[in-house]
């Protein structure tokens, strides 16, 4: 022994985490849509979000909420973990009270005035309260937990905003009788504003644009595009620098380039970057950032079960509009090198794409696919 005292380096900190929520220092500014989203919270406008899948939409009302929270009472629902109505109200019932009341014995003085039918069952836990509730009879019992959020509002004296996640899912729990009971609970809550968000773009579009949809014309539409590069191009290079592993910006903009900004796979490929700098490997040069990129779409379990679940015509058409980014996609020549049969035939296998989420607005929805894409051959 040497007398001298080994001391433990602290491990480094990955800074660009991607499969989380990310708020404040994390969250990448989406400057006019933080701000449109905020104001309509607190004004009582509410918002259809969509956008295709991992564009920022949870992040981005997470960070209004953080926000918004000393002068409003914000609650958080994700229909992905949701499996009927019943679920829903409790949810719904559950994530207000908590963040109104914080401790199940105040939820309890107060719950004879927001719950005047429903007897929810409510279990103390270590970081609050749960709650369930029981749904007989649609028509009667659901309208008493979809005017809480009014009550707690009145009662709490400050405005409640609701999110809804993945909203399109409420069709599966009871169709046009559910979305008539909400819209007309919803359109007077004076004191309430909610914002439906969701991923199925189609079917979200149509709730709320159908002139025979009971939400139609209810809210605001609001579409969450890419992260356009001013935003993303000092976060990734002061990101690298502040850990110790600098970027030269002809690095980050290839990043860009590649990822397209999508906000998710930019980080997920600068945390795989960062990650090799940190192992002691040389961060690749330019040409090194998209065999990165390759080497993550092709370990993707989504980016490989989704091309496999394609047809051939469908490959082929994702093909060509990975290689001919320039091209005229219904150009002849084009539809004779990709076997694309006709004008007709693309149009409707661009729709066939867009239904299953690969395509947005014609064109690739996710970078990695691409990428993939690009790297396949026709069958």
């Amino acid at each position: 022994m040497t007398g001298v005292r080994s001391v433990r380096e602290k491990p480094l900190i990955n800074p660009f985490e991607y499969k989380t929520i990310s708020v404040g220092a994390d969250f990448v500014d989406r400057i006019e849509e933080k701000k449109t989203l905020r104001n309509c919270m607190v004004s009582g406008q509410n918002v259809t979000l969509y956008s295709p899948r991992k564009y920022g939409k949870s992040s981005l009302i997470h960070e209004c909420f953080r926000l918004i929270g000393k002068d409003c009472i914000t609650a958080y629902i994700d229909m992905n973990v949701i499996n009927g109505i019943g679920e829903f109200a409790s949810a719904l019932v559950e994530s207000v009270s908590r963040a109104a009341y914080g401790k199940a014995e105040f939820f309890m003085r107060d719950i004879g005035n927001v719950l005047s039918g429903l007897r929810p069952v409510i279990r103390p836990e270590p970081d609050g309260f749960s709650v369930s509730v029981k749904i007989d009879e649609i028509e009667r019992d659901l309208p008493d937990a979809l005017s809480l959020p009014q009550k707690v509002a009145e009662r709490r004296r400050k405005r409640v905003v609701v999110a809804i996640d993945e909203f399109q899912r409420i069709g599966e729990f009871g169709g046009g009788e559910i979305e008539r009971l909400m819209r007309s609970e919803i359109q007077m809550q004076k004191n309430v504003s909610y914002v439906f968000s969701g991923s199925s773009v189609h079917m979200l579009r149509e709730m709320f644009e159908s002139g025979d949809r009971p939400f139609f014309q209810s809210t605001k539409m609001m579409e969450l595009e890419l992260m356009p590069p001013e935003y993303f191009k000092p976060y990734i290079l002061s990101r690298f620098e502040e850990t110790g592993f600098p970027i030269a910006p002809e690095i980050a903009d290839e990043i860009l380039a590649l990822c397209g900004g999508h906000p998710q796979r930019t980080k997920e490929l600068c945390f795989d970057l960062w990650n090799r700098a940190a192992l002691g490997r040389p961060v690749p040069d330019v040409g090194g950032v998209k065999s990165a990129l390759l080497e993550l779409a092709k370990a993707d379990g989504y980016v490989e079960n989704a091309w496999n679940s394609l047809k051939a015509p469908q490959r082929r058409l994702l093909i060509a509009l990975a290689t001919e980014k320039d091209a005229q996609i219904y150009s002849s020549e084009i539809i004779r090198k990709y076997d694309l049969k006709s004008p007709s035939h693309i149009q409707r296998t661009i729709g066939s794409l867009e239904e299953k989420g690969i395509l947005y607005k014609g064109k690739f929805a996710d970078p990695f696919m691409m990428n993939w894409a690009a790297e396949a051959h026709p069958d």
